[in-house]
């Protein structure tokens, strides 16, 4: 009697902790016997049944039936066929189906079970039953998806945080070309095709880190060698922590509608084939057109400044103007980017055409209050005629944007009439590119220091690392011409890390002369303006070889502080919290607002040398210089003059308060090894005089 007491106490323990653990277990445990017959019913099943079948575990024991009667009447033969058939070997099975509810809605269930064959033909199964419902409606999703994907005629991409394309549609094929394979693995910078296209994706990018949402234009380079812009949607895809995962993007082309997607002008394609009926006509006429290429000064500081979603605005609102000033006579046109055009002919237009130039860049220089913000723009224009020019009436556009690339190298608000000598110089500026593009790999590239010197004592304490392109055939090329051609190709980055590896080894060796030695070098707006991924690379690089922040001062422009957007100083801070220091270069050539130097907390202005040039007891440039050390020391910085070239320069900088100076008076920029001679011959020089 007592062992039979004990067994059922056993038992019930056994039972309540296999409940307790069966309420651990998501969906519902059972077990179930069946006789050679073919009847059944359920020797156990867990809780958790209510949800699952409407009915509890208790009323299932009592009758299977009724749970059968819960199952959707088209599904019921499914959950017989989980344990009908007699078996005498272990046998697998699971069922999908599904469960009806009273309200008329359903959900899905997977039932699975394992049997064990008893004797006398007996089986017993064991398994489960889980709601498969949201995985279902997830698989259905993605079925749904991937058929779209698949079958949208659009070009679509997917890419992963860092903008590697990790999967593209049939769609993406058909627009530009390239075999999936050929994308997969490649960054969609790659297809950029215009200058400075690099920085629209950065720009992209960070518009999509706040708003998610991106759409505009982007030129795509397609395989067979075509160029064009195409209207794209970008959307962020985010994890339920909120981390992008990847994003989504959606090209269509712009020839199927032929008019451009920000402003709602024709496009450029729409251009070529009108350009072709307006010169056949004028031909017929024995009268002229003219092409007009209409480019915005100061476009990109506007999207540095304000965002890019803000610049297409102010490119609506461009549209709007132009088209007020053509009346209807004169076609306008979005070419690219900041770049527009207007067909001009003697007999479609009252007013000449000197006349028409100069309504444009008056009517443009006017404000435009674009999201509550008031914008002043210039603007730039380039003139081909036909027959004049060209008899060939599509070289008119690229003898256009000859024409505006030259009239904007005269300064804002300048029109220029194409000439022969512009398509030489822009094929040799594009052959320097492309020797640009090599110059790093072969070696052409050097840094040079120039050591800045301590007005107090004579000490050198800090360097100018400056860049150098010894050119093949050219010889030395001037910074102020590869450099803004780095930066429009995008090559500025790269420029930056070789100048920084450069600088990292030069720093280990000078500072075992002088301990606290200082290298200031450049960062150009352009390389600011990418992802911080980039700047925290190169502060790991810095920090691996031991060196500290303080090591550096990262030289930067006046105007970089006007038009600073949320990555830029993003990127300042981030070097700024690392120990490096700051100067602003080029000093009084630009804004010279107090509040944003003390904005960005810099530690240094460099007057620039054309100030110092100037010097002299009686000069306006000395007033000038007084007021900029007085300012900077009141503001606690300290300030370096550029250029100083002769001994009356240093003395009149020393009386007013300047702190160090650089130029040909001590050294020009020289080579790593001979600034380590020079420096170690100027510290024996001092060493005696003091």
């Amino acid at each position: 009697m007592f062992t039979l007491i004990r067994l059922l106490q056993r038992r019930r323990e056994l039972n309540e902790r296999l409940a307790s653990v069966s309420a651990q277990i998501p969906g519902v445990l059972f077990e179930y016997q069946q006789d050679p017959h073919g009847f059944g019913r359920f020797l156990y099943v867990s809780a958790g049944t209510e949800p699952l079948f409407n009915i509890t575990a208790t009323q299932i024991l009592d009758d299977p039936m009724a749970l059968i009667h819960q199952i959707h009447p088209d599904d019921r033969s499914g959950i017989r066929e989980i344990f009908d058939g007699s078996v005498t070997v272990a046998t697998s099975r699971r069922e999908t189906f599904r469960i009806q509810h009273a309200d008329g809605s359903q959900h899905w269930v997977l039932g699975e079970a394992v049997s064990t064959p008893i004797a006398d033909g007996t089986v017993l199964w064991r398994g489960s039953f889980n709601d498969v419902s949201t995985e279902l409606h997830q698989a259905e999703q993605l079925r749904v998806s991937a058929s779209v994907f698949g079958a949208t005629h659009d070009a679509v991409m997917i890419l992963d945080p860092v903008g590697i394309i990790i999967d593209v549609n049939p769609g993406f094929t058909s627009l530009l070309g390239y075999e999936r394979e050929e994308a997969l693995g490649h960054h969609v910078n790659q297809m950029a095709i215009e200058p400075g296209q690099e920085k629209l994706f950065a720009d992209i990018r960070n518009y999509l880190t706040r708003h998610d949402f991106w759409r505009g234009e982007v030129v795509y380079r397609h395989k067979d060698g075509q160029v064009g812009p195409e209207a794209e949607t970008l959307t962020t895809v985010r994890d339920e922590a909120g981390l992008i995962i990847y994003y989504v993007a959606v090209i269509s082309s712009v020839n199927a509608t032929r008019e451009d997607f920000v402003t709602g002008l024709p496009n450029r394609n729409l251009l070529d084939n009108n350009i072709q009926q307006v010169c056949s006509e004028a031909t017929n006429s024995h009268s002229k057109v003219a092409l007009l290429a209409i480019g915005l000064d100061g476009f990109r500081a506007v999207n540095d400044a304000y965002g890019h979603r803000f610049g297409d605005l102010l490119l609506h609102a461009v549209a709007e103007r132009l088209t007020l000033i053509a009346r209807g006579s004169t076609n306008v046109y979005r070419l690219r980017g900041d770049e527009f055009a207007m067909l001009h002919t003697e007999q479609s237009s009252g007013m000449s055409l000197d006349g028409l130039c100069s309504q444009i860049l008056n009517e443009l220089s006017q404000p435009f209050m674009v999201g509550g913000e008031t914008i002043h723009i210039t603007t730039g224009i380039g003139v081909s005629l036909f027959p004049d020019d060209s008899l060939s009436p599509l070289e008119l556009t690229q003898m256009a944007s000859f024409a505006l690339r030259a009239a904007k190298t005269r300064g804002a608000g300048q029109v220029s009439y194409f000439h022969p000598e512009m398509q030489t110089e822009a094929a040799q500026t594009m052959q320097l590119i492309d020797d640009l593009r090599s110059a790093l790999a072969n070696n052409e590239m050097l840094v040079y220091f120039q050591p800045i010197i301590n007005l107090s004592d004579n000490s050198v304490e800090k360097a100018e690392a400056l860049t150098r392109w010894i050119h093949p055939v050219r010889g030395s090329v001037s910074p102020g011409l590869f450099i803004p051609l780095a930066e429009r190709s995008g090559l500025i980055s790269q420029i930056g890390e070789f100048v920084t590896d450069q600088s990292i080894a030069f720093s280990h060796q000078v500072r075992q002369l002088e301990a606290g030695f200082q290298i200031s070098f450049n960062m150009s707006p352009v390389e600011l303006a990418v992802n911080s991924e980039q700047h925290m690379l190169r502060l790991e690089r810095i920090h691996k070889t031991g060196l500290p922040g303080s090591a550096f001062v990262i030289e930067i422009t006046e105007g970089l502080l006007l038009n600073a957007n949320e990555t830029v100083r993003a990127n300042l801070d981030t070097y700024h919290d690392a120990g490096l220091s700051f100067a602003i270069d080029d000093f009084g050539t630009g804004y010279s607002s107090l509040a944003y130097l003390q904005s960005l907390d810099a530690d240094w202005i460099k007057i620039d040398q054309s100030f110092v040039r100037e010097l002299s007891p009686s000069s306006d440039s000395l007033v000038l210089v007084q007021a900029m050390i007085a300012m900077a020391h009141q503001l606690g910085l300290r300030v370096i003059a550029e250029g100083v070239e002769t001994q009356e320069q240093r003395d009149l900088l020393q009386e007013a308060g300047c702190d160090f100076a650089q130029g040909y008076l001590y050294s020009p920029a020289i080579a790593p090894q001979d600034f380590i001679e020079w420096m170690r011959n100027w510290q024996k020089q001092f060493s005696r005089s003091s």
